[in-house]
């Protein structure tokens, strides 16, 4: 359908051949005008737009950077608010507002203060009233901020090693965890107690990295993952 590939006449991307600069996070967003946007990002900090401008034909440009240029770790993205949460390599987290894809407003920089450890894991749960944003970090650290107060709500040691992915179900009110100790975690949100969580089930994967996991919203609790060196995308069925 379409691709993004940096022009060789960017002054930065190719500028030095020992580094090798690269894509890194992926989100779909939404402009207050009702634009949907596939946002990509780069070690230089730049936020890539791909806009589906008519039928199967795509635009791409920069629609916005960070102003210190840290490489880019992660991208997650609120529809309902019109937010992009930008996660970098030292720790920090950046807060962008999407009124339009040429109006991009900066609204606010946290420090997990992770020791400069990246951010490693993005995911959201939102309703009309609230969107919090789920992050993990390769210390195993699950810190869950309200996005629309920028305060860090619940702090977790979920687990010993990096985690790989974060998803959330609000359908469910579950989301899960997953990690290079081997791990993957199914916690149960209560909504209805401000955001109280509860460890229901931890599966071992014998003794294989978790790489990805992702939950699928049918009638019973379903996640499919992926795991290191190996070639299936595996289903696990009714774990809560």
């Amino acid at each position: 359908m379409t691709y993004l590939r940096i022009p060789e006449t960017h002054p930065k991307f190719y500028k030095d051949p020992n580094i090798q600069n690269t894509f890194q996070g992926i989100t779909a967003a939404r402009t207050k005008n009702e634009k949907e946007v596939i946002c990509v990002g780069n070690s230089l900090g730049e936020v890539y737009f791909f806009e589906n401008t008519k039928e199967s034909l795509y635009n791409n440009f920069v629609g916005f950077a960070l102003k210190n240029e840290a490489s880019i770790s992660k991208l997650a993205s609120s529809l309902k608010f019109n937010l992009v949460f930008v996660g970098d390599v030292q720790g920090f987290l950046y807060l962008y507002q999407l009124d339009t894809l040429k109006d991009v407003k900066f609204l606010k920089t946290i420090d997990l203060n992770n020791q400069n450890n990246p951010i490693t894991a993005m995911s959201v749960y939102e309703n009309d009233n609230v969107c919090y944003l789920f992050t993990g970090d390769s210390l195993g650290k699950v810190r869950i901020y309200d996005a629309l107060t920028y305060t860090l709500s619940i702090e977790i040691a979920a687990h010993f090693r990096l985690i790989t992915s974060i998803d959330v179900s609000v359908k469910l009110n579950r989301f899960i965890t997953t990690s290079e100790d081997t791990f993957l975690n199914v916690w149960k949100i209560n909504p209805d107690n401000g955001l109280a969580l509860t460890l229901a089930k931890s599966y071992n994967s014998n003794d294989k990295m978790i790489l990805g996991g992702k939950i699928i919203e049918k009638d019973k609790f379903n996640v499919m993952v992926t795991q290191y060196d190996c070639h299936e995308v595996s289903v696990l069925t009714s774990l809560s």
